[in-house]
């Protein structure tokens, strides 16, 4: 609204380093017990929040089926009361990692059951480069340009969370299809594409600021001729 009517306006997001976060070449074998993994530094409070409801609401309900699943939540400053809920052997919080991208390469799936906040998911987009099949709410995919069954599996509700957890799980296919779209649409956001989007961005304001310019000095020019 602060802006003129004739001003273009460009979002772009943060790039994401590709090649840091690529998986590595050789093939590792899925582990007895699956993992799934929420990424996130927890003085964010919707982090708090999705870490809660993914050990409470979605991890619950993958369990019931399938007993060898356990959840890792990795990321700095986890607060008290998720190592409370987290006595159990099948949840675990690691708090700060100097590496956190062997838990995403290992990942069974990476859930993102976001639903508060605000901007860029900067750790579902790592996520995605690191070829995890990410299964998210539509809040934490938001402004991607995510398309679910293609690149994730989006579900509003722990039940829909659960359920694509689940189908990862069983299908292999899916998963292998999810971990290729997933670094597909990272692709978009790395930092070559973004690099060149954003030289982009500024050959239009600049190519429009010369524009604006010439109008400028052809109306002096036609007051001074006038005067």
């Amino acid at each position: 609204e602060l802006a003129p009517s004739d001003c273009e306006l460009h979002v772009d997001t943060l790039p994401v380093d590709l090649e840091r976060l690529a998986p590595p070449a050789e093939t590792v074998e899925p582990a007895a017990e699956r993992e799934l993994v929420f990424l996130g530094n927890f003085r964010h409070p919707p982090n708090i929040d999705a870490a809660r409801r993914l050990i409470e609401g979605v991890l619950p309900r993958v369990r019931a089926r399938r007993p060898n699943v356990r959840c890792t939540l990795v990321g700095a400053f986890p607060p008290d009361d998720l190592f409370d809920r987290a006595a159990t052997p099948w949840v675990r919080v690691t708090g700060f990692v100097d590496d956190f991208r062997p838990f995403l390469w290992s990942a069974a799936a990476f859930v993102a059951p976001i639903d508060a906040g605000a901007g860029m998911r900067v750790k579902v987009l790592e996520a995605l480069a690191a070829g995890a099949p990410v299964v998210a709410t539509p809040l934490a995919m938001h402004g991607l340009g995510a398309v679910s069954h293609q690149h994730c599996l989006i579900g509003r509700s722990d039940e829909e969370l659960a359920e694509h957890v689940l189908s990862v799980l069983r299908d292999g296919e899916l998963e292998a299809r999810l971990r290729r779209g997933g670094r597909q649409l990272a692709s978009r956001h790395g930092i070559e594409a973004r690099a060149e989007h954003r030289e982009a961005i500024w050959r239009r304001a600049m190519h429009a600021a010369g524009a604006r310019s010439s109008v400028v000095n052809i109306r002096a020019k036609r007051g001074a001729d006038a005067s």
